[in-house]
């Protein structure tokens, strides 16, 4: 039932991990997501994510030297964008909402705005499959 819910496949990843616990610590901070979250909701009924994808096979790729495609470095544009909208939404709302959002705002801060990157990818890519002339001074001289 949650698992349809799932906007990614990160987040149905999760959720098929999901086990109940008898730790009573651990059931309290599970209870305070859920209870943070379902402020947020209550608010707001959509939050700004967009697309997440999992990129754990580019960093594999980047790690080894090698290089990435058009379109992953579009997935790695996206999911930089939705990581930094989010931060960018809890942070606003710890303001605004009672409590504070203790955890999700620790999430939040573990995000990092790469926005630099996102504008270099998207003035690097123009399609799918198609590296721009602004990719690089080289390129731009050739045209």
């Amino acid at each position: 039932m949650l698992r349809k819910e799932a906007g990614s496949v990160l987040g149905k990843g999760i959720i098929d991990e999901l086990e109940p616990s008898s730790e009573i610590t651990e059931v309290k901070y599970m209870q305070g997501q859920t209870s943070e979250a379902f402020s947020l909701l209550m608010k707001h009924t959509q939050f700004p994510m967009g697309r997440v994808h999992d990129l754990s096979s580019h960093v594999r790729v980047a790690e080894i030297g090698s290089f990435l495609y058009p379109a992953q470095l579009l997935e790695v544009c996206d999911s930089l964008r939705s990581a930094r909208r989010m931060k960018n939404f809890i942070s606003k709302q710890r303001e605004e909402i009672e409590g504070g959002l203790p955890i999700l705002g620790e999430y939040a801060d573990f995000l990092t705005n790469l926005k630099p990157i996102e504008d270099a990818i998207e003035n690097a890519i123009s399609g799918e499959n198609e590296v721009s002339d602004n990719a690089s001074p080289a390129l731009r001289k050739s045209t």
